[in-house]
């Protein structure tokens, strides 16, 4: 990618998508302008080198179906992103936590990759990043990273607590549901049985009083 002089400071939209580029990724910092980057179905391959993508104003990156090894690139150097499509890849090893803090990212993906032509996944693994952003995407994001855990996918981390949907129950739960349901209806019974029958019993024994009164001044 020969492109230099004052295009180099005025480029702002570069789309090169669909074609045969193959080779190592290139340093596209110096477009340091550049606010869209669609690199999408090449076979551009090998890892993205540390500052390439140093792009303060970039909001759409798509490097979704190459051939791109090695770790997902510090998007900390792109701080504008929007939209992230890494999907389609070779990346491996953990998903780096600077995810989290693209506050204006809206669109993410890293799931499915491979060469374009032959679609696989990427292999990334360890926990989702749990902060900003990156907690406003749901598993789909992330599918066929078999080695991916934690929130939101239906997977714990080591060490964190087993995974339990919402109305999971176990059978203590039930038994406890089943004993408090026969107790409070017994306990139920017991006092309506006593209330009406206590009732009863004092009707009649005012009942009874009061016809002695009544009797015994007739006398």
């Amino acid at each position: 990618m020969n492109l230099s002089g004052p295009v180099e400071r005025k480029l702002r939209y570069l789309d090169l998508g669909n074609n045969c580029i193959s080779g190592w990724f290139p340093n596209m910092s110096r477009f340091s302008f550049l606010t869209e980057l669609k690199l999408r179905k090449n076979q551009l391959n090998e890892s993205i080198q540390k500052g390439y993508l140093q792009l303060p104003y970039l909001a759409v990156l798509d490097l979704s179906s190459n051939r791109i090894e090695g770790p997902v690139p510090d998007l900390s150097l792109t701080p504008s992103l929007k939209s992230l499509m890494l999907n389609k890849n070779m990346f491996t090893g953990a998903l780096t936590e600077s995810i989290g803090g693209l506050s204006n990212l809206e669109v993410f993906w890293i799931g499915t990759s491979g060469y374009w032509t032959c679609p696989s996944y990427n292999n990334l693994s360890g926990r989702v990043p749990q902060s900003g952003q990156a907690l406003t995407f749901d598993e789909t994001t992330y599918v066929g990273n078999a080695g991916l855990c934690g929130h939101p996918l239906n997977k714990s981390c080591p060490g964190d607590e087993p995974h339990q949907s919402p109305n999971f129950r176990t059978e203590d739960d039930d038994k406890l549901i089943t004993r408090g349901f026969y107790l409070s209806a017994g306990i139920g019974f017991i006092v309506g049985f006593w209330g009406i029958f206590g009732i009863t019993l004092l009707k009649k024994s005012f009942v009874h009083v009061l016809f002695n009164k009544v009797f015994s001044r007739s006398q």
